[in-house]
């Protein structure tokens, strides 16, 4: 046991993964706690007797965002990158939710806003972590709602343009089930390749489960200044998984994409049960391009 949080102004209930500097301390987000009680940013310092807990941040609320839902994104430099849910200057109810960065200031952290989210055909409340290509300085995420379809979610792109960042829509997402079946519901993070592709799955949508869908694997190829999308795989088929969510997609060098669901699999006495009330106690799954 690294760390058992307190509640009060220190940071509790963490959500997303963990990341980890060069120097072995870790750096989380939890979804409540800090001064205001809208939640925080914290660091574990490794030393001889443990690990020591340091508030780095906390979010204000209002403008400044509130109730972050992801993990953290590092870079190599030290900074760290991030999504709320919730606030920001966007005309939805309670805020569209933010990007934000925090650049190290010696031995502090200053907060910046990225980018505020606004109203449809704007995504609106990111719930997965960012992805950052270091080489460009763009940043890539989702977003659960917003675009300029039924508001099924969008992917979205901040590019940097001088001491700010542009942000555009990459694709958005119809909803719905087997009538639409490029999904909805985004929960992960957006795999980056060295080519430039984007992957992502969607928690339901893609045909099968009742109607609802089962969820679905895409892929955003660059072309041109635009992306193309094209669904590459939708669990319609419960007992081969269903609700890929949160875990998001890794790959190995070689075209094949790994991942999880949540639900769906040939273990079915879980309780817990999936989109359309797909059973099933999870599975790994593989992907593996085609000849």
């Amino acid at each position: 046991l690294l760390y058992s949080f307190n509640g009060g102004t220190g940071p509790y209930e963490p959500v997303g993964a963990l990341v980890i500097d060069k120097k072995g301390a870790l750096y989380g987000v939890s979804a409540y706690g800090g001064f205001s009680n809208f939640g925080a940013v914290f660091k574990l310092t490794p030393g001889k007797s443990g690990y020591t807990e340091s508030l780095l941040y906390s979010f204000p609320g209002d403008v400044g965002g509130y109730l972050p839902q992801a993990g953290l994104t590092i870079d190599s430099h030290g900074n760290l990158y991030g999504t709320t849910y919730y606030g920001g200057t966007g005309g939805c109810l309670g805020g569209c939710g933010t990007v934000f960065k925090l650049t190290r200031s010696g031995s502090s952290y200053e907060q910046r806003i990225l980018y505020n989210f606004q109203i449809a055909p704007d995504g609106s409340r990111p719930f997965a972590p960012v992805t950052l290509d270091e080489s460009t300085g763009e940043i890539y995420g989702t977003t659960e709602y917003g675009g300029d379809h039924n508001a099924a979610g969008t992917v979205f792109k901040l590019s940097p343009s001088g001491s700010n960042y542009t942000e555009s829509v990459l694709h958005s997402f119809n909803g719905g089930g087997d009538s639409n079946p490029d999904g909805f519901l985004l929960t992960t993070p957006i795999l980056l390749e060295p080519d430039g592709s984007l992957y992502g799955t969607t928690s339901i949508g893609g045909g099968g489960c009742s109607g609802i869908g089962c969820g679905s694997v895409f892929r955003l190829t660059p072309s041109g200044s635009s992306y193309s999308f094209k669904e590459i795989f939708n669990f319609k088929r419960p007992s081969r998984g269903a609700e890929p969510e949160e875990g998001g997609l890794i790959s190995d060098g070689a075209g094949h994409l790994y991942g999880t669901t949540r639900s769906g699999g040939s273990k079915t006495e879980c309780g817990d049960g999936g989109p359309g009330g797909a059973l099933g106690c999870g599975v790994v799954f593989e992907l593996t391009p085609r000849p």
